[in-house]
């Protein structure tokens, strides 16, 4: 889950289901909470979603239920990774201007090596014809 199109996606499959009470999405979370009688299985639910290729998962009642409250270990390693790929984008624009080109481009490498998360992502989403922010970054990695 990653963008707004996806989250409309999700409501637009779930939503007309007798079973499914409510759906509540995060985007800045990357979840999906769906509320839902007992004549649907939670499989299920996951199974319809990943027919469009959603990566979706059931996730541990706890894990659920603390969504929201403090950062998770999943997110402290996704902004330290972020902020590592900021740091090295950086370092590669400023190495080539003070002449050390050959370091600039192994750093370049180095990031782009951390983005394969992202590049994965971007596949996904042109593999559902559904165009995110993670299939943007990586065309515009391209051209970089």
């Amino acid at each position: 889950l990653c963008c707004g199109m996806e989250a409309k996606l999700i409501r637009d499959m779930l939503g007309p289901l007798e079973a499914v009470a409510e759906v509540k999405i995060s985007v800045t979370d990357r979840r999906v909470n769906v509320e839902h009688t007992d004549g649907l299985a939670p499989e299920s639910i996951v199974d319809m979603l990943n027919r469009k290729h959603l990566g979706a998962s059931l996730q541990d009642k706890s894990v659920v239920e603390s969504v929201g409250s403090s950062f998770n270990h999943a997110e402290i390693v996704r902004l330290t990774v972020n902020a590592t790929q900021i740091v090295l984008f950086a370092a590669t624009l400023a190495l080539p201007r003070v002449g050390f080109p050959k370091m600039a481009y192994g750093l370049a490498w180095a990031c782009v090596a951390m983005s394969v998360a992202l590049f994965h992502e971007a596949y996904l989403a042109l593999r559902r014809r559904s165009p995110n922010v993670e299939l943007m970054m990586a065309i515009a990695a391209r051209w970089y």
